[in-house]
């Protein structure tokens, strides 16, 4: 059960760190709104799947997606 938590917690702390690398470089079309891409976070009915996916949702809105 540790060893789950423990893993849940370091996907975490790689999605935050991912999310928040994967800043505007000023390429693109020239968008300049304030929402990002809109994007969809689903999972499976287990329980260390929901919280997987509210981690990754959370991770999402922080790097200003629309989830």
């Amino acid at each position: 059960m540790l060893i789950r938590v423990v893993t849940a917690l370091m996907l975490a702390a790689l999605v935050s760190f991912a999310a928040a690398c994967g800043g505007s470089s000023g390429g693109g079309g020239g968008d300049s709104s304030s929402s990002g891409p809109s994007i969809t976070v689903s999972s499976k009915k287990f329980t260390e799947q929901i919280l997987l996916g509210e981690m990754y949702a959370q991770a999402f809105e922080e790097a200003d997606y629309n989830v």
